[in-house]
């Protein structure tokens, strides 16, 4: 296909605004892409965005009628900040956040009350969904948003294979803490340890060590913010440092 005739095909879809093109913003953009044209922005500029997409500026971004975040949380407040004087009445935001009780309370105070809000959880990652989105979970706290915007986009997941939950923030959060936080500071600790390789091994030791290297391909940041912004992660952690020290206590 020409050049002249990508750009004819690209027009004659909708627009979504991605601003955050890490790990995730690539995932998100390989898959949007099958049904909009995306254009993009990340602070870091356009350094290996396909040709498919358009790299933009925010404030071009910021004005598509729907606008997905995929920040870290931690920058999140300042992105919202930037982007509320450029985004229209109407606008449809969602966020991919991995906590969504914060991110959601910064979104209703930081954008116009005119603006919809989604928030979103996808319970996968680049390499959870590396041959595909079929049977990945995603979570949705629908926050300020119709009927009629809500509708259309449930319908698109459930046509991606997607498994859709909705939740209020502090529910997921509570889940999350335990399904989701714990389980990768388990696997930073396992890792931490630094396990000698051996030929005299186990199969749930070798399963253990593959979780934790996966894991491993997220970022320090993801794994803090998921931590110091979820209320609930500090008592999972504590329960699961006390449920060891009872266990090596039965060993004394």
């Amino acid at each position: 296909m020409k050049r002249s005739e990508k750009l004819v095909v690209r027009s004659q879809k909708s627009v979504v605004g991605l601003i955050g093109f890490g790990r995730f913003g690539k995932l998100l953009a390989e898959h949007l892409s099958k049904r909009f044209s995306i254009v993009v922005f990340d602070e870091n500029g356009k350094n290996g965005l396909p040709e498919i997409h358009r790299f933009a500026s925010l404030e071009e971004v910021a004005s598509q009628k729907i606008i997905i975040l995929a920040v870290p949380i931690n920058q999140l407040q300042n992105v919202l900040k930037k982007i509320s004087p450029l985004i229209q009445k109407d606008a449809l935001v969602i966020d991919v956040c991995s906590v969504k009780e914060k991110p959601i309370a910064w979104m209703k105070k930081l954008l116009p009350k005119s603006v919809s809000i989604l928030g979103t959880h996808p319970m996968f990652g680049p390499d959870s969904a590396a041959k595909g989105l079929k049977g990945k979970t995603i979570v949705l706290c629908p926050t300020r948003i119709s009927p009629t915007v809500l509708k259309p986009i449930f319908l698109g997941l459930f046509k991606e294979g997607l498994e859709v939950i909705t939740a209020s923030p502090k529910f997921h959060d509570e889940q999350v803490a335990h399904t989701q936080a714990l389980v990768h500071f388990f696997a930073r600790s396992w890792n931490e340890i630094k396990f000698p390789r051996t030929i005299i091994s186990t199969l749930s030791f070798e399963r253990q060590n593959e979780i934790s290297i996966t894991l491993m391909n997220d970022s320090e940041e993801l794994f803090l913010d998921m931590h110091r912004y979820n209320r609930f992660s500090k008592e999972a952690r504590e329960k699961m440092m006390s449920s060891l020290k009872r266990v090596d206590s039965m060993l004394v």
